[in-house]
């Protein structure tokens, strides 16, 4: 299966490919998805193509060069175009980028039919504009939650530049990419301890801060707990926060503890919630939970009651982490295997299991 990597420290970023391997949407009917693509797909590929491109070239924390800011203007004209031309409240292009040098692109939609999903939706400005860095004050002195971030735009750059590679041997719950290169190895022994002596900060941070970059560093932080059930249950609350990257770093953290530590019993509410959300991230980490958790029984049958419907309508997605994620899980519920893309045999069984449950 494809993982794609996307948000990492506030930023989008991109390599190789020349234009989005594929493009969908999310949040129409077929029709009028298939109607969308037909006059969108192509300008939304290669748009999406040089905005990533801009962005990989974009420094952390400082102002929007030239070059983005013009690519940028362009999306927010077609995004404009296609709001208005159709009466949507909310349009966005998301790209995940694939570790095989493919990427691909959701067109997502929220329609006046459906306005409960712009609850996931936070309009704030972008991470790496000036508005959103908080102010330090001169004698401010850097914290843990400070070196969390560093982290990972350190580890990203080093990605970026074939230094670290995707697969990593992570000794705590959650990494991303590891503490086994020289450049990155001191920082294990620094937030080990760091959790231990900063913990009450961690929390707070992500709990109440106010720059959702901190937050989001927080809960990585919390990957290094030692407890899997202390470290679900601290980051379960924060699973519904405003901004959809501290959403990502917060499942992102549960799902690979939940793998790790082999736990099923959770409450799989907000998680089948979270597919609604017309954000990439959320629902694919969202799904990656529902596969540990779908190991329960009981689990299984919520998940087929309140969430079968969903789970179609993400198999209909050509996006992998969407559509690979909600196959799996399917099979686990149904002991079946009808196909990745046969839709309406899935179809016929979520309706046939859930007749069965009544």
């Amino acid at each position: 299966m494809k993982t794609g990597f996307l948000l990492l420290g506030g930023l989008t970023f991109f390599v190789g490919a020349s234009v989005a391997d594929t493009v969908d949407v999310y949040g129409l009917s077929p029709k009028d998805a298939n109607k969308l693509l037909k006059q969108y797909s192509k300008v939304v590929g290669e748009l999406e193509t040089e905005v990533l491109k801009e962005t990989q070239k974009q420094a952390p924390d400082k102002d929007l060069n030239d070059s983005l800011k013009e690519a940028m203007r362009k999306k927010y004209n077609l995004l404009n175009e296609i709001t208005k031309k159709n009466g949507y409240l909310f349009v966005d292009f998301q790209t995940i980028f694939y570790p095989d040098d493919t990427y691909s692109t959701t067109i997502e939609i929220v329609d006046k039919q459906h306005p409960e999903r712009m609850k996931f939706v936070n309009a704030m400005p972008l991470r790496n504009s000036k508005e959103n860095i908080p102010e330090k004050k001169s004698n401010y002195k850097p914290d843990l939650i400070d070196a969390m971030t560093k982290y990972h735009f350190t580890s990203m750059k080093m990605f970026m530049t074939h230094q670290v590679g995707p697969k990593v041997k992570c000794p705590v719950y959650h990494c991303t990419f590891g503490f086994e290169h020289p450049k990155l190895k001191p920082y294990l022994t620094v937030f080990n301890n760091g959790v231990i002596k900063d913990k009450k900060l961690i929390i707070e941070t992500l709990r109440h801060d106010k720059s959702s970059e901190r937050r989001a560093s927080a809960a990585f932080l919390v990957g290094h707990f030692k407890d899997p059930l202390e470290i679900v249950s601290i980051l379960s609350p924060s699973v519904t926060d405003n901004d959809e990257g501290v959403r990502n770093n917060v499942m992102r953290v549960i799902g690979s503890t939940m793998d790790k530590a082999k736990l099923h019993n959770i409450d799989v509410t907000p998680f089948l919630s979270a597919l609604d959300s017309p954000y990439v991230t959320d629902r694919n980490k969202a799904l990656w939970v529902l596969t540990s958790a779908v190991e329960n029984s009981a689990s299984k049958k919520i998940v087929l009651q309140k969430g079968g419907d969903k789970l179609l309508a993400l198999l209909e997605l050509q996006q992998p982490n969407n559509h690979d994620f909600a196959y799996i899980i399917l099979k686990k519920i149904s002991g079946k295997d009808f196909g990745s893309n046969n839709v309406p045999a899935w179809k016929a069984w979520v309706d046939k299991a859930r007749r069965e449950l009544v």
